[in-house]
């Protein structure tokens, strides 16, 4: 039996086609998959977030590289325990990276590793790292809404819509609360001199370039998906 990460393609492939924007010829998406803690209590010895594995991708590969994140169970580990199921989450950030600004920041991190006279580093991990933060093209402004009750979403949804153009927004329900996407471009004039103070004051615990788990894919039991 292999691990499960696409849950729903058809929902995958509607985030890609919709959300997804179209990359620049130095840019990629960055992906990460996680296991964590508070989605499955057998993982009491381990921290809240472990990451597994970490990847770059375009949307033409987006698919296949996840399916290659579904290898045999038992193969993701944490010490000497295999991984459950329920513990996974994977996470894509929706604004692209810069491949050239990563370039520039890993070359400055060798340079001092190398100065240093370090040693046991990973280049490669260092270089994923660099494009994580390493952000292109800025396409969304993500409001991460954590929810105690979710029967509170959709009255969230309306406060929202209250403070800026709909067609601007995307709507991600997630295992715990609710994602809204600002595309930036697309926001009308008479909301932009409030529309973020006012989005965040409605409480988002995160705002800015967020981690956003995948509509469509794993994440503790639950699929993301799009409103």
């Amino acid at each position: 039996m292999n691990y499960k990460i696409i849950e729903d393609e058809q929902m995958l492939i509607y985030f890609m086609d919709t959300v997804l924007p179209n990359l620049k010829q130095d840019e990629c998406f960055y992906v990460s998959l996680f296991a964590r803690k508070k989605y499955c209590p057998e993982l009491i010895w381990s921290n809240d977030k472990t990451q597994l594995k970490r990847l770059t991708c375009n949307k033409s590969n987006l698919i296949s590289k996840l399916r290659q994140l579904e290898i045999k169970v038992g193969n993701y580990s944490l010490g000497d325990r295999e991984v459950p199921q329920e513990s996974l989450v994977v996470y894509i950030h929706p604004n692209p990276r810069s491949q050239t600004k990563a370039a520039k920041v890993l070359l400055k991190k060798l340079a001092d590793l190398i100065a240093d006279n370090a040693h046991g580093y990973n280049v490669q991990q260092e270089a994923l790292s660099a494009i994580q933060k390493s952000p292109g093209s800025k396409y969304y402004v993500d409001f991460d809404f954590d929810l105690k009750d979710k029967s509170t979403i959709s009255k969230l949804k309306n406060e929202i819509c209250e403070l800026i153009n709909e067609d601007a927004i995307v709507f991600i329900e997630t295992r715990g609360g609710l994602h809204a996407l600002i595309q930036v471009a697309k926001i009308q004039e008479p909301y932009k001199k409030y529309w973020y103070r006012g989005i965040a004051a409605l409480g988002s615990d995160v705002a800015g370039d967020c981690m956003l788990p995948i509509p469509g894919c794993v994440q503790g039991g639950f699929i993301p998906k799009i409103f």
